[in-house]
Protein backbone atom coordinates (compact mmCIF):
# COMPACT_ATOMS: atom_id res chain seq x y z
CA UNK A 1 0.00 0.00 0.00
CA UNK A 2 2.94 2.30 -0.37
CA UNK A 3 3.21 4.82 2.43
CA UNK A 4 -0.36 4.18 3.61
CA UNK A 5 -0.99 2.52 6.94
CA UNK A 6 -3.47 -0.08 8.11
CA UNK A 7 -6.22 2.57 8.12
CA UNK A 8 -6.45 2.66 4.32
CA UNK A 9 -9.81 0.82 4.44
CA UNK A 10 -11.33 3.47 6.68
CA UNK A 11 -9.70 6.20 4.60
CA UNK A 12 -11.39 4.98 1.42
CA UNK A 13 -14.76 4.74 3.20
CA UNK A 14 -14.40 8.28 4.52
CA UNK A 15 -13.60 9.56 1.05
CA UNK A 16 -16.76 7.95 -0.33
CA UNK A 17 -18.83 9.47 2.50
CA UNK A 18 -17.89 13.10 1.81
CA UNK A 19 -20.80 14.00 -0.50
CA UNK A 20 -23.62 11.94 1.10
CA UNK A 21 -22.61 12.92 4.62
CA UNK A 22 -22.42 16.57 3.59
CA UNK A 23 -25.94 16.38 2.14
CA UNK A 24 -27.14 14.60 5.27
CA UNK A 25 -25.79 17.21 7.69
CA UNK A 26 -27.23 20.12 5.65
CA UNK A 27 -30.70 18.56 5.48
CA UNK A 28 -30.56 17.42 9.11
CA UNK A 29 -29.64 20.90 10.35
CA UNK A 30 -32.53 22.39 8.40
CA UNK A 31 -34.97 19.82 9.80
CA UNK A 32 -33.66 20.31 13.34
CA UNK A 33 -34.19 24.08 13.12
CA UNK A 34 -37.68 23.52 11.69
CA UNK A 35 -38.70 21.22 14.55
CA UNK A 36 -37.10 23.42 17.20
CA UNK A 37 -38.72 26.65 15.96
CA UNK A 38 -42.19 25.13 15.42
CA UNK A 39 -42.34 22.51 18.14
CA UNK A 40 -45.70 23.80 19.36
CA UNK A 41 -47.30 23.11 15.98
CA UNK A 42 -45.50 19.94 14.91
CA UNK A 43 -45.11 17.99 18.17
CA UNK A 44 -48.58 18.06 19.62
CA UNK A 45 -50.34 14.80 20.64
CA UNK A 46 -50.15 12.05 19.53
CA UNK A 47 -46.56 13.02 18.64
CA UNK A 48 -43.97 13.77 21.32
CA UNK A 49 -40.78 15.73 21.81
CA UNK A 50 -38.82 12.57 21.14
CA UNK A 51 -38.86 13.73 17.52
CA UNK A 52 -36.92 16.84 18.50
CA UNK A 53 -34.35 14.67 20.29
CA UNK A 54 -33.96 12.56 17.16
CA UNK A 55 -33.40 15.63 15.00
CA UNK A 56 -30.87 16.87 17.57
CA UNK A 57 -28.85 13.70 17.05
CA UNK A 58 -29.21 14.02 13.28
CA UNK A 59 -28.53 17.78 13.01
CA UNK A 60 -25.70 19.07 15.24
CA UNK A 61 -24.13 15.64 15.61
CA UNK A 62 -24.43 15.20 11.85
CA UNK A 63 -22.40 18.37 11.38
CA UNK A 64 -19.79 16.98 13.76
CA UNK A 65 -19.76 13.73 11.80
CA UNK A 66 -19.19 15.58 8.52
CA UNK A 67 -16.41 17.72 10.01
CA UNK A 68 -14.77 14.67 11.59
CA UNK A 69 -15.01 12.75 8.33
CA UNK A 70 -13.56 15.61 6.27
CA UNK A 71 -10.66 16.31 8.63
CA UNK A 72 -9.73 12.72 9.43
CA UNK A 73 -10.05 10.88 6.12
CA UNK A 74 -6.41 11.36 5.06
CA UNK A 75 -4.87 11.13 8.58
CA UNK A 76 -6.78 7.88 9.09
CA UNK A 77 -5.21 6.36 5.99
CA UNK A 78 -1.75 7.35 7.23
CA UNK A 79 -2.24 6.58 10.92
CA UNK A 80 -0.34 3.74 12.64
CA UNK A 81 -2.23 0.77 14.04
CA UNK A 82 -2.56 1.74 17.73
CA UNK A 83 -3.98 5.16 16.90
CA UNK A 84 -6.80 3.59 14.87
CA UNK A 85 -8.33 2.24 18.08
CA UNK A 86 -9.17 5.75 19.28
CA UNK A 87 -10.31 6.88 15.84
CA UNK A 88 -12.60 3.84 15.71
CA UNK A 89 -14.12 4.76 19.08
CA UNK A 90 -15.12 8.17 17.70
CA UNK A 91 -16.50 6.48 14.58
CA UNK A 92 -18.56 4.17 16.78
CA UNK A 93 -19.94 7.19 18.64
CA UNK A 94 -21.04 8.70 15.32
CA UNK A 95 -22.69 5.43 14.31
CA UNK A 96 -24.56 5.31 17.62
CA UNK A 97 -25.84 8.87 17.12
CA UNK A 98 -27.03 8.05 13.59
CA UNK A 99 -28.77 4.90 14.85
CA UNK A 100 -30.66 6.88 17.48
CA UNK A 101 -31.74 9.51 14.96
CA UNK A 102 -32.78 6.96 12.33
CA UNK A 103 -34.69 4.76 14.77
CA UNK A 104 -36.76 7.73 15.97
CA UNK A 105 -37.47 8.81 12.41
CA UNK A 106 -39.00 5.43 11.59
CA UNK A 107 -42.00 6.27 13.79
CA UNK A 108 -43.30 9.29 11.85
CA UNK A 109 -41.86 9.54 8.33
CA UNK A 110 -42.87 7.93 5.06
CA UNK A 111 -40.70 5.08 3.82
CA UNK A 112 -41.77 5.19 0.17
CA UNK A 113 -42.78 7.74 -2.42
CA UNK A 114 -46.30 6.30 -2.38
CA UNK A 115 -46.64 6.99 1.35
CA UNK A 116 -45.43 10.57 0.93
CA UNK A 117 -47.97 11.08 -1.84
CA UNK A 118 -50.67 10.47 0.78
CA UNK A 119 -50.04 13.93 2.24
CA UNK A 120 -52.43 15.88 -0.04
CA UNK A 121 -53.32 19.54 0.34
CA UNK A 122 -56.82 18.68 1.64
CA UNK A 123 -55.38 17.19 4.85
CA UNK A 124 -56.52 13.55 4.53
CA UNK A 125 -53.12 12.05 5.29
CA UNK A 126 -52.53 8.81 7.15
CA UNK A 127 -52.38 9.13 10.93
CA UNK A 128 -48.72 8.08 10.82
CA UNK A 129 -47.89 11.05 8.58
CA UNK A 130 -49.64 13.64 10.75
CA UNK A 131 -46.28 15.37 11.26
CA UNK A 132 -46.17 16.45 7.61
CA UNK A 133 -49.88 17.35 7.58
CA UNK A 134 -49.19 19.82 10.40
CA UNK A 135 -46.19 21.15 8.49
CA UNK A 136 -48.57 22.59 5.86
CA UNK A 137 -49.59 25.22 8.40
CA UNK A 138 -46.03 26.57 8.52
CA UNK A 139 -45.94 27.31 4.79
CA UNK A 140 -49.49 28.05 3.63
CA UNK A 141 -48.29 29.51 0.33
CA UNK A 142 -47.13 26.09 -0.86
CA UNK A 143 -49.96 23.53 -0.76
CA UNK A 144 -47.54 20.66 -1.49
CA UNK A 145 -45.09 21.64 1.26
CA UNK A 146 -46.00 18.63 3.43
CA UNK A 147 -45.37 16.15 0.61
CA UNK A 148 -42.06 17.78 -0.32
CA UNK A 149 -40.98 17.76 3.33
CA UNK A 150 -41.87 14.07 3.54
CA UNK A 151 -39.65 13.34 0.52
CA UNK A 152 -36.75 15.24 2.14
CA UNK A 153 -37.09 13.29 5.38
CA UNK A 154 -37.31 10.03 3.42
CA UNK A 155 -34.12 10.80 1.46
CA UNK A 156 -32.29 11.76 4.63
CA UNK A 157 -33.54 8.57 6.29
CA UNK A 158 -32.05 6.26 3.65
CA UNK A 159 -28.81 8.23 3.48
CA UNK A 160 -28.61 7.83 7.25
CA UNK A 161 -28.97 4.06 6.90
CA UNK A 162 -26.21 4.03 4.28
CA UNK A 163 -23.96 6.08 6.56
CA UNK A 164 -24.65 3.71 9.45
CA UNK A 165 -23.54 0.75 7.35
CA UNK A 166 -20.44 2.40 5.90
CA UNK A 167 -19.34 4.09 9.12
CA UNK A 168 -20.08 0.88 11.00
CA UNK A 169 -17.60 -0.93 8.76
CA UNK A 170 -15.10 1.87 9.31
CA UNK A 171 -15.54 1.80 13.08
CA UNK A 172 -15.29 -2.00 13.25
CA UNK A 173 -12.15 -2.13 11.11
CA UNK A 174 -10.44 0.67 13.04
CA UNK A 175 -11.26 -0.79 16.45
CA UNK A 176 -10.23 -4.30 15.40
CA UNK A 177 -6.97 -3.21 13.78
CA UNK A 178 -6.18 -0.82 16.62
CA UNK A 179 -6.89 -3.35 19.35
CA UNK A 180 -4.74 -6.04 17.76
CA UNK A 181 -1.99 -3.48 17.12
CA UNK A 182 -1.92 -2.53 20.80
CA UNK A 183 -1.60 -6.21 21.73
CA UNK A 184 0.87 -7.32 19.07
CA UNK A 185 3.02 -4.25 18.44
CA UNK A 186 6.45 -4.59 20.08
CA UNK A 187 7.72 -1.56 21.94
CA UNK A 188 11.37 -0.61 22.07
CA UNK A 189 13.27 -0.07 25.29
CA UNK A 190 12.40 3.59 25.54
CA UNK A 191 8.80 3.22 24.34
CA UNK A 192 9.29 5.75 21.57
CA UNK A 193 6.53 4.42 19.34
CA UNK A 194 3.94 4.50 22.12
CA UNK A 195 4.95 8.04 23.03
CA UNK A 196 4.66 9.14 19.43
CA UNK A 197 1.19 7.59 19.04
CA UNK A 198 -0.06 9.12 22.26
CA UNK A 199 1.36 12.50 21.29
CA UNK A 200 -0.48 12.33 17.96
CA UNK A 201 -3.65 11.28 19.76
CA UNK A 202 -3.31 14.13 22.23
CA UNK A 203 -2.77 16.63 19.41
CA UNK A 204 -5.80 15.34 17.49
CA UNK A 205 -8.29 15.37 20.36
CA UNK A 206 -7.12 18.58 22.00
CA UNK A 207 -7.25 20.64 18.81
CA UNK A 208 -10.71 22.17 19.54
CA UNK A 209 -9.64 22.96 23.11
CA UNK A 210 -6.39 24.48 21.87
CA UNK A 211 -8.27 26.56 19.32
CA UNK A 212 -10.68 27.85 21.97
CA UNK A 213 -7.82 28.54 24.36
CA UNK A 214 -6.02 30.53 21.63
CA UNK A 215 -9.07 32.74 21.16
CA UNK A 216 -9.44 33.35 24.90
CA UNK A 217 -5.72 34.03 25.24
CA UNK A 218 -5.88 36.53 22.38
CA UNK A 219 -8.76 38.36 24.08
CA UNK A 220 -6.86 38.39 27.38
CA UNK A 221 -3.66 39.71 25.77
CA UNK A 222 -5.62 42.45 24.02
CA UNK A 223 -7.18 43.57 27.29
CA UNK A 224 -3.81 43.24 29.03
CA UNK A 225 -2.11 45.47 26.44
CA UNK A 226 -4.58 48.24 27.29
CA UNK A 227 -3.23 48.47 30.84
CA UNK A 228 -0.51 51.00 31.71
CA UNK A 229 3.04 49.69 31.45
CA UNK A 230 3.66 50.24 35.16
CA UNK A 231 0.88 47.73 35.80
CA UNK A 232 1.93 45.26 33.11
CA UNK A 233 5.51 44.83 34.38
CA UNK A 234 4.72 43.46 37.88
CA UNK A 235 2.01 41.18 36.48
CA UNK A 236 4.40 39.67 33.94
CA UNK A 237 7.22 39.34 36.44
CA UNK A 238 5.06 37.69 39.08
CA UNK A 239 3.63 35.29 36.51
CA UNK A 240 7.07 34.24 35.30
CA UNK A 241 8.33 33.95 38.88
CA UNK A 242 5.39 31.76 39.87
CA UNK A 243 5.92 29.55 36.83
CA UNK A 244 9.60 29.03 37.62
CA UNK A 245 8.87 28.33 41.28
CA UNK A 246 6.13 25.83 40.45
CA UNK A 247 8.32 24.00 37.95
CA UNK A 248 11.14 23.91 40.50
CA UNK A 249 8.90 22.40 43.18
CA UNK A 250 7.51 19.84 40.77
CA UNK A 251 10.93 18.73 39.57
CA UNK A 252 12.25 18.58 43.13
CA UNK A 253 9.42 16.27 44.17
CA UNK A 254 10.06 13.78 41.37
CA UNK A 255 11.65 10.50 42.29
CA UNK A 256 15.31 10.47 41.26
CA UNK A 257 16.54 7.29 39.66
CA UNK A 258 19.66 5.78 41.14
CA UNK A 259 22.59 6.06 38.77
CA UNK A 260 24.99 3.20 38.28
CA UNK A 261 28.29 4.21 39.91
CA UNK A 262 31.21 4.57 37.56
CA UNK A 263 33.45 2.77 40.07
CA UNK A 264 32.76 0.06 42.57
CA UNK A 265 33.45 0.71 46.26
CA UNK A 266 37.03 0.60 47.39
CA UNK A 267 36.19 -2.26 49.70
CA UNK A 268 36.71 -4.69 46.84
CA UNK A 269 40.35 -3.65 46.62
CA UNK A 270 41.10 -3.50 50.34
CA UNK A 271 40.76 -7.24 50.77
CA UNK A 272 43.92 -9.09 51.78
CA UNK A 273 45.22 -12.38 50.49
CA UNK A 274 44.40 -14.29 47.35
CA UNK A 275 41.72 -11.94 45.96
CA UNK A 276 44.07 -8.97 46.08
CA UNK A 277 46.92 -10.84 44.43
CA UNK A 278 44.60 -12.22 41.77
CA UNK A 279 43.25 -8.76 41.01
CA UNK A 280 46.75 -7.33 40.63
CA UNK A 281 47.82 -10.21 38.41
CA UNK A 282 44.77 -9.89 36.18
CA UNK A 283 45.22 -6.14 35.93
CA UNK A 284 48.85 -6.60 34.92
CA UNK A 285 47.95 -9.19 32.29
CA UNK A 286 45.13 -7.07 30.86
CA UNK A 287 47.29 -3.97 30.61
CA UNK A 288 50.35 -5.65 29.09
CA UNK A 289 48.81 -8.32 26.87
CA UNK A 290 45.24 -7.42 25.96
CA UNK A 291 45.03 -3.63 26.01
CA UNK A 292 47.61 -2.87 23.27
CA UNK A 293 45.76 -5.18 20.87
CA UNK A 294 42.18 -3.96 21.35
CA UNK A 295 40.29 -0.71 21.48
CA UNK A 296 39.06 1.06 24.57
CA UNK A 297 35.41 0.57 23.61
CA UNK A 298 36.02 -3.21 23.48
CA UNK A 299 37.44 -3.15 26.99
CA UNK A 300 34.42 -1.23 28.24
CA UNK A 301 32.10 -3.83 26.72
CA UNK A 302 34.23 -6.60 28.25
CA UNK A 303 33.96 -5.01 31.69
CA UNK A 304 30.19 -5.53 31.62
CA UNK A 305 30.58 -9.30 31.95
CA UNK A 306 30.63 -9.26 35.75
CA UNK A 307 31.32 -7.03 38.72
CA UNK A 308 34.65 -8.71 39.38
CA UNK A 309 35.87 -8.15 35.83
CA UNK A 310 34.82 -4.51 35.98
CA UNK A 311 36.47 -4.01 39.36
CA UNK A 312 39.68 -5.52 38.01
CA UNK A 313 39.81 -3.59 34.75
CA UNK A 314 38.64 -0.25 36.13
CA UNK A 315 39.91 0.22 39.69
CA UNK A 316 39.11 3.42 41.58
CA UNK A 317 41.22 6.42 40.66
CA UNK A 318 44.04 7.03 43.09
CA UNK A 319 44.22 10.15 45.22
CA UNK A 320 47.04 11.64 43.13
CA UNK A 321 44.79 11.92 40.09
CA UNK A 322 46.44 9.12 38.11
CA UNK A 323 44.48 8.28 34.98
CA UNK A 324 43.19 4.83 34.19
CA UNK A 325 45.95 2.65 32.77
CA UNK A 326 43.73 1.17 30.08
CA UNK A 327 43.26 4.55 28.45
CA UNK A 328 47.01 4.77 27.91
CA UNK A 329 47.62 1.28 26.54
CA UNK A 330 44.43 0.65 24.51
CA UNK A 331 43.54 1.97 21.03
CA UNK A 332 46.47 1.29 18.71
CA UNK A 333 45.49 3.98 16.20
CA UNK A 334 47.70 6.91 15.31
CA UNK A 335 45.59 9.56 17.04
CA UNK A 336 43.38 9.29 20.10
CA UNK A 337 40.33 11.46 20.72
CA UNK A 338 36.87 11.10 22.19
CA UNK A 339 33.46 10.34 20.72
CA UNK A 340 31.47 13.46 19.94
CA UNK A 341 28.30 11.94 21.39
CA UNK A 342 29.16 9.83 24.45
CA UNK A 343 32.73 11.02 25.12
CA UNK A 344 34.36 7.58 25.14
CA UNK A 345 37.98 7.28 23.99
CA UNK A 346 38.41 6.49 20.28
CA UNK A 347 41.26 6.36 17.80
CA UNK A 348 41.62 6.53 14.04
CA UNK A 349 41.04 2.77 13.75
CA UNK A 350 37.87 2.41 15.86
CA UNK A 351 36.11 5.67 14.95
CA UNK A 352 33.86 6.71 12.10
CA UNK A 353 33.24 10.13 10.62
CA UNK A 354 29.60 11.07 10.19
CA UNK A 355 27.71 14.22 9.35
CA UNK A 356 25.72 15.07 12.47
CA UNK A 357 23.31 17.80 13.38
CA UNK A 358 24.44 20.22 16.06
CA UNK A 359 22.27 20.51 19.14
CA UNK A 360 20.83 23.80 20.35
CA UNK A 361 22.71 23.71 23.66
CA UNK A 362 25.97 25.27 22.34
CA UNK A 363 23.87 28.00 20.78
CA UNK A 364 22.41 28.88 24.18
CA UNK A 365 25.81 28.72 25.85
CA UNK A 366 27.11 31.32 23.39
CA UNK A 367 24.21 33.76 23.15
CA UNK A 368 22.13 33.56 26.33
CA UNK A 369 23.18 35.58 29.36
CA UNK A 370 22.10 35.31 32.97
CA UNK A 371 20.58 38.33 34.73
CA UNK A 372 19.58 39.04 38.29
CA UNK A 373 15.93 39.60 39.19
CA UNK A 374 16.43 43.36 39.58
CA UNK A 375 17.92 43.88 36.12
CA UNK A 376 15.45 41.54 34.50
CA UNK A 377 12.50 43.32 36.11
CA UNK A 378 13.67 46.74 34.95
CA UNK A 379 14.11 45.57 31.35
CA UNK A 380 11.20 43.16 31.07
CA UNK A 381 9.28 43.41 27.80
CA UNK A 382 5.62 44.23 28.32
CA UNK A 383 4.73 42.76 24.92
CA UNK A 384 4.88 39.32 26.55
CA UNK A 385 6.95 37.83 23.75
CA UNK A 386 9.76 35.34 24.13
CA UNK A 387 12.95 34.66 22.22
CA UNK A 388 12.78 32.29 19.27
CA UNK A 389 16.43 32.55 18.28
CA UNK A 390 17.21 29.25 19.98
CA UNK A 391 15.60 27.38 17.10
CA UNK A 392 18.93 27.48 15.27
CA UNK A 393 17.34 27.17 11.83
CA UNK A 394 17.64 30.88 11.07
CA UNK A 395 21.09 31.61 9.56
CA UNK A 396 21.33 35.12 11.01
CA UNK A 397 21.02 33.76 14.55
CA UNK A 398 23.27 30.74 14.20
CA UNK A 399 26.52 32.56 14.78
CA UNK A 400 29.53 30.25 14.72
CA UNK A 401 27.42 27.10 15.00
CA UNK A 402 26.68 25.25 11.78
CA UNK A 403 23.56 23.17 11.56
CA UNK A 404 25.47 20.11 10.30
CA UNK A 405 29.15 19.20 10.63
CA UNK A 406 31.39 16.13 10.40
CA UNK A 407 31.96 14.42 13.76
CA UNK A 408 34.02 11.46 14.97
CA UNK A 409 31.90 8.76 16.58
CA UNK A 410 32.58 5.48 18.29
CA UNK A 411 31.29 2.26 16.78
CA UNK A 412 28.34 2.01 19.16
CA UNK A 413 27.11 5.56 18.56
CA UNK A 414 27.58 5.21 14.82
CA UNK A 415 24.95 2.45 14.84
CA UNK A 416 22.27 4.82 16.13
CA UNK A 417 19.82 6.62 13.89
CA UNK A 418 20.10 10.36 13.37
CA UNK A 419 17.23 11.08 15.76
CA UNK A 420 18.61 8.83 18.52
CA UNK A 421 22.10 10.22 18.04
CA UNK A 422 20.84 13.79 18.34
CA UNK A 423 18.81 12.93 21.44
CA UNK A 424 21.81 11.28 23.13
CA UNK A 425 24.09 14.21 22.32
CA UNK A 426 21.52 16.69 23.56
CA UNK A 427 21.20 14.75 26.81
CA UNK A 428 24.96 14.90 27.39
CA UNK A 429 25.13 18.59 26.40
CA UNK A 430 22.27 19.49 28.72
CA UNK A 431 23.93 17.71 31.61
CA UNK A 432 27.20 19.53 30.91
CA UNK A 433 25.39 22.86 30.63
CA UNK A 434 23.48 22.22 33.86
CA UNK A 435 26.72 21.51 35.71
CA UNK A 436 28.24 24.71 34.36
CA UNK A 437 25.27 26.84 35.39
CA UNK A 438 25.54 25.49 38.94
CA UNK A 439 28.87 27.24 39.25
CA UNK A 440 28.91 30.80 40.66
CA UNK A 441 27.34 33.14 38.09
CA UNK A 442 27.34 36.92 37.71
CA UNK A 443 24.68 39.17 36.24
CA UNK A 444 25.47 40.23 32.68
CA UNK A 445 24.17 43.76 33.36
CA UNK A 446 25.26 44.81 36.86
CA UNK A 447 28.03 42.15 37.21
CA UNK A 448 26.84 41.31 40.72
CA UNK A 449 27.02 37.71 41.87
CA UNK A 450 23.77 35.84 41.41
CA UNK A 451 22.29 34.03 44.43
CA UNK A 452 23.04 30.32 44.60
CA UNK A 453 19.34 29.52 44.92
CA UNK A 454 16.36 31.26 43.38
CA UNK A 455 15.03 32.05 39.90
CA UNK A 456 17.44 32.26 36.98
CA UNK A 457 16.61 34.69 34.18
CA UNK A 458 18.14 34.10 30.76
CA UNK A 459 18.16 36.86 28.12
CA UNK A 460 19.23 36.40 24.51
CA UNK A 461 22.03 38.76 23.52
CA UNK A 462 20.69 38.98 19.95
CA UNK A 463 17.08 40.07 20.46
CA UNK A 464 17.38 41.14 24.15
CA UNK A 465 14.28 39.13 25.01
CA UNK A 466 13.92 36.40 27.63
CA UNK A 467 14.81 32.94 26.35
CA UNK A 468 12.40 30.35 27.71
CA UNK A 469 14.05 27.28 26.26
CA UNK A 470 13.92 24.13 28.37
CA UNK A 471 17.71 23.89 28.07
CA UNK A 472 18.11 26.66 30.63
CA UNK A 473 17.69 25.78 34.30
CA UNK A 474 14.89 27.94 35.69
CA UNK A 475 15.90 27.73 39.34
CA UNK A 476 19.34 27.80 40.92
CA UNK A 477 20.46 24.89 43.06
CA UNK A 478 23.50 24.52 45.26
CA UNK A 479 26.23 22.19 44.14
CA UNK A 480 26.03 18.83 45.86
CA UNK A 481 29.32 18.04 47.52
Amino acid sequence: MGDYGPGIISGVIRFLCHVPLGYYCVEAMGDWKLVKNHAGILLGPPLSHKIQIGELFAGPLGVFAFAWNFVMWLPTALSPGPLLLYIGIVDAFIVAALIVATSIETSYIGKTTHQCAQVPPNGTADQKLIFFERARVINMTNPNYGEHLCHEFMTKFYIGIAMIIMYGISAFSNIAIGAFSWLDEPLDYYGRRTTSDRSSLKTMFTFPITWLWTILAGIFLFLFSCLPKWMQRPILFSGRYSGKWGHHKKSSAEVKLRQIPSHLPRGLFNKKGTDRALANALLYEVVLLIAPKVHYVDLVNLSMVSRRVRATMFPPVEENGQDRPLRLYSCYGDKKSKCWTCGIQICSECSATRRCRTTAVPFHMQLCQAQCSKCFYSAIHTSYRSCHCHDGRLPRFRGDHSLYSDRSLCRDCNKLSDADLLALKEKHDRQTYTNLTRQPLACAECTEALPRTGPLWWVCSKCLVECRSHHHPGWGRKLEV
